[in-house]
């Protein structure tokens, strides 16, 4: 049996957070019959409040700093879902970087259970709580709504996102975090430059990391408000002081660049010492990895597919060609970021950089194109055997590189069947090969490649027509393998 949230009483949850009457004028204007309910803060109290001001047997709860998706109130409910003693909880999108947490800002209580809730029965065990499948969300939490506010959150955040089962997580082990968790991480260190206090958040989420897996925090009392409030107070708030910025909700004014300094230098720490692909992301960059990166089916929980894409696509238009003015730096530090997570092709991409670029570093450059080529990259391989047959950084091994000449040549890269008929008509690799030569020839040309004319009527003079039936037949199977 389904119904819809319409058939259900709309609290607000008021408090005093800045800007939550636009989000409140915002909440009528989608939803007319909604309530409203005053506290200082949305603790059980104000369930209980809200409880006695619906009248529905079942209620909708939405916190004061959330922005409600308009088609949410036009969403079937299945009442099956209903029941006496649980609460059934919507995902929400944070505003910062657009995850989405199944711990939403939206929630629908029966009106007993909340009424159990006051202060006299606030020790009753916590509800057992329901999440409804909504994968895209149904809102925007604003967490950004004061500096202390979006550190604080993200600090929090990343503190749990940084241990493995309350462990602290160190170099050695830093890639046993859950990948779903890790991934998220480097998104709360990275994204969010584009809007109000997103760079709080930002640092909040280094810091957190920092202090969980580098320092001596005590995890526990890291969890708690009281210790946050005065972490903040006492020793994040003073360093920052300035009057270039000024929030009106705390009365706190702070320099923009030490934040900015202090950013840089807490995720140089964090790179160095636990090898974590940062970087700091600019308000355009912030806003294209948020606005492209929805996967397949538009799912705003930025999945590790997409990530990887939106990254590796951005970095992209910082190469020759890309559309933007050329600038390897930017187009490194996007790589590395999409290298974090799992792109195939930044591992390439990145490779190539550290091959030929501006600041070649060979033994980079053959870690990362071993792993693309591992996972199957096509021209990896190709470029791996350009490494070792020239020999730049590493002593020239001709015969490995055409082992890996050979298999981006199964992979259809024409290039790399060039490459390896050079190899096996100069005899560099131990040997001359004229027929495997030729097939190799052949093949390249086949893919587009462009073969000297001079190289194949050489080959093709040396040999009988039982050969050169052979190498015919075998530039065939070269030629098709990758296609």
């Amino acid at each position: 049996m389904a119904g819809t949230i319409r058939d259900l009483s709309v609290i607000f949850l008021a408090g005093e957070t800045s800007g939550q009457e636009e989000k409140w004028a915002d909440l009528l204007a989608k939803c007319p019959w909604a309530r409203r309910v005053e506290g200082d803060d949305p603790q059980a109290d104000m369930y209980a409040a809200a409880a006695v001001c619906a009248t529905s047997s079942h209620f909708i709860t939405v916190e004061r700093d959330c922005v409600v998706d308009e088609d949410f109130f036009s969403s079937q409910l299945d009442e099956r879902l209903l029941s006496d003693d649980s609460v059934l909880v919507w995902p929400a999108r944070n505003i910062v970087n657009k995850l989405c947490y199944q711990h939403g800002a939206i929630r629908c209580w029966p009106r007993p259970l909340a009424l159990s809730r006051s202060r006299r029965g606030q020790n009753r065990p916590v509800p057992n709580e329901i999440t409804v499948p909504a994968p895209r969300g149904y809102a925007t939490h604003h967490i950004n709504a004061s500096p202390d506010r979006a550190f604080g959150h993200a600090f929090r955040e990343a503190v749990r996102l940084s241990t493995v089962n309350g462990r602290r997580v160190t170099r050695q082990h830093a890639n046993r975090l859950a990948t779903e968790d890790y991934r998220h991480l480097l998104v709360w260190m990275s994204v969010g430059a584009d809007v109000e206090n997103g760079l709080w958040a930002i640092y909040g989420a280094r810091l957190g990391c920092k202090m969980a897996s580098l320092g001596a925090l005590n995890l526990r009392a890291a969890s708690k408000s009281d210790w946050l409030a005065s972490f903040w107070e006492d020793e994040v708030a003073p360093q920052f002081r300035g009057d270039s910025m000024y929030c009106e909700q705390t009365a706190y004014g702070w320099d923009p660049g030490l934040l900015r300094d202090a950013l840089g230098e807490v995720g140089t720490e964090l790179q160095r010492r636990l090898d974590l692909p940062l970087v700091d992301l600019d308000p355009s960059q912030s806003r294209f990895f948020k606005a492209v990166d929805r996967g397949e089916s538009g799912d705003p929980r930025l999945d590790v597919a997409s990530m990887a894409s939106v990254l590796d696509r951005l970095a992209n238009c910082y190469r020759p060609g890309g559309g933007v003015t050329k600038d390897e730096a930017e187009a490194a530090k996007l790589y590395r970021l999409a290298v974090g997570f799992g792109s195939t092709n930044a591992k390439a991409s990145l490779g190539r950089m550290y091959q030929d670029g501006d600041r070649p570093n060979t033994e980079l450059a053959i870690r990362l194109l071993t792993e693309a080529s591992s996972e199957g990259h096509p021209r990896a391989p190709y470029h791996l055997g350009q490494i070792y047959a020239a020999g730049g950084g590493v002593p020239a091994e001709p015969q490995r590189a055409l082992q890996y000449y050979r298999l981006a040549a199964r992979r259809g890269v024409g290039e790399a069947m060039l490459a390896a008929g050079e190899i096996l008509q100069s005899g560099a690799a131990g040997r001359t090969d004229p027929i495997s030569a030729l097939a190799f020839f052949r093949a390249a040309a086949m893919n587009g490649a462009t073969v000297a004319p001079t190289r194949l009527r050489a080959l093709v003079a040396d040999l009988s027509p039982d050969e050169l039936a052979l190498a015919e037949k075998t530039a065939q199977d070269i030629g098709t393998v990758g296609n």
